[in-house]
């Protein structure tokens, strides 16, 4: 199902309308690729993410830097969508993930993920592609 970005009435003088640029397009595309080459579904139009970003108050602070703000999802597993992510800084995110002091690969208990991957006895990206993100391109 295709929504269209443009149901609502165009007004110039809506606040979301200003970021409608074309670095804003840039950046938009560039997160969705990305999202889209770590196998995670997009499920934002464009204009649904620059109306979270403005709500989230860190619209200009918003980067790819520790001390900038990101849009993470929670507990870092599922769909980049409305309901599964949240703002925060790159650190705090990092931080968050570092956290998550144990992983079951096989009904088997790990330490870390790279214990996991280490006994899978694949790559990370394969690792991640068959087991965390499920895709199997077998």
């Amino acid at each position: 199902m295709k929504r269209n970005i443009f149901l609502r009435e165009y007004d110039a003088m809506h606040p979301i309308y200003c970021h409608y640029t074309r670095r804003n397009n840039v950046n938009y595309f560039g997160q969705k690729s990305m999202a889209k080459k770590r196998h995670i579904k997009w499920d934002f139009t464009f204009y649904e993410w620059i109306e979270w970003w403005v709500n989230t108050g860190h619209f200009h602070e918003r980067g790819v830097k520790n001390n900038q703000y990101q849009m993470c999802r929670y507990n870092d597993v599922g769909d980049y969508s409305i309901t599964n992510v949240y703002c925060d800084t790159g650190s705090n995110n990092k931080k968050k993930q570092l956290n998550k002091k144990s992983c079951i690969f096989l009904n088997v208990e790990y330490k870390s993920i790279s214990d996991a991957i280490k006994a899978s006895g694949l790559s990370r990206p394969e690792f991640y592609r068959k087991h965390i993100h499920g895709v199997n391109n077998e």
